[in-house]
């Protein structure tokens, strides 16, 4: 369990250190959206997602995907930036998130 914690804390420590490091350099829009590496079917999951510089009226769309199934997560509409976490319940047979 805390070598889990301690590779999810890293993943996030890594990820918003390339995430900040591309933020100053172009005008966006950019996003981010992170879960755990590993989602056990049946459980529940946190998913966080991150929009930056969006430069006009935009929709995220994140769904979890499994085979030709899928479920939207998040639906987000957005002119400004933002930055919201969840949690979710993954049902049996989901494993696959896509942005």
């Amino acid at each position: 369990m805390a070598f889990n914690e301690l590779c999810d804390w890293k993943g996030l420590l890594l990820v918003s250190s390339l995430f900040l490091s591309v933020h100053g350099q172009t005008s966006g829009p950019y996003f981010m959206v992170t879960f755990p590496a590993v989602i056990e079917s049946g459980s529940e999951a946190k998913l966080c997602a991150s929009l930056l510089k969006p430069n006009e009226s935009l929709v995220m769309d994140i769904y979890l995907v499994h085979g030709n199934q899928s479920t939207l997560l998040l639906q987000e509409k957005a002119e400004e930036e933002f930055h919201r976490c969840f949690n979710f319940k993954v049902r049996h047979q989901e494993m696959c998130i896509h942005a």
